[in-house]
């Protein structure tokens, strides 16, 4: 068993401090996949399996601390479109459902904006920038969250942007 892991769920803003990249321990015996270990090789050349935490600003101007997940840092559009986000709360992570999720009147937009006692137009949008920890594109690593994005694309266009097809222009 790898000793460095640690329950995603236990990561707070003092382990996102000290290591801003983790990855899932899939190599990890047993049954939990929900384990994490610090990434040590920063600035990090991929992200895949990672999660990097950084702290992202609210439209408001306050900054507090997240977990990102699924940026390609060789593809601004894969990552504007399948970037996750949960942000840290009260002690524990809230997420945030994206405009093609299935749950959003739980964990979409609004729905966030109810967790955090503020007005949509205070949260959104976020915006983030993990150029520090990572190489790749710029436009891939710094970019903002809107609550309802301008462009969309249909759960088939995610799909294959996710299996590798661009989408058709």
């Amino acid at each position: 068993m790898i000793t460095d892991c640690k329950p995603l769920a236990d990561l707070a803003p003092g382990d996102l401090a000290a290591n801003p990249i983790w990855e899932f321990a899939l190599d990890n015996e047993g049954d939990d996949d929900g384990l994490v270990r610090p990434v040590v090789d920063i600035p990090a050349d991929h992200l895949d399996i990672r999660l990097v935490g950084t702290k992202v600003c609210f439209a408001n101007g306050t900054r507090h601390w997240a977990l990102i997940e699924n940026v390609d840092p060789k593809s601004a559009l894969k990552t504007l479109h399948l970037l996750s986000l949960s942000l840290f709360h009260n002690g524990s992570w809230i997420h945030l459902d994206r405009y093609h999720d299935y749950n959003l009147e739980q964990y979409g937009p609004a729905a966030l904006a109810r967790k955090l006692e503020l007005g949509i137009d205070h949260v959104f949008p976020i915006s983030y920038d993990i150029r520090d920890c990572c190489v790749g594109d710029p436009g891939a690593l710094a970019g903002v969250i809107e609550s309802d994005p301008k462009e969309k694309l249909s759960r088939g266009e995610i799909f294959n942007l996710i299996v590798g097809k661009k989408p058709a222009a």
